[in-house]
């Protein structure tokens, strides 16, 4: 369990990086399956921030069970 967030330190670093490296002109570019580079950035941001709101209500659920 304890390399788990570690690993998500790490791709969460990587992704930073690959943006901060993107050319914004590129962020118009249409993909494969038909988004552009910036909704499909914003679409993986906002994916992570659901996930990290999952798991905060999940660590106080099981607080709260926990101490009655």
């Amino acid at each position: 369990m304890e390399k788990r967030p570690s690993l998500l330190k790490s791709e969460d670093r990587k992704l930073v990086e690959a943006i901060k490296d993107l050319d914004s002109e590129r962020l118009d570019d249409t993909l494969p399956s038909g988004n552009r580079t910036a909704d499909h950035l914003f679409g993986i941001v906002l994916h992570d921030a659901y996930h990290v709101a999952q798991i905060q209500l999940i660590k106080r659920l099981y607080t709260d069970l926990n101490e009655k």
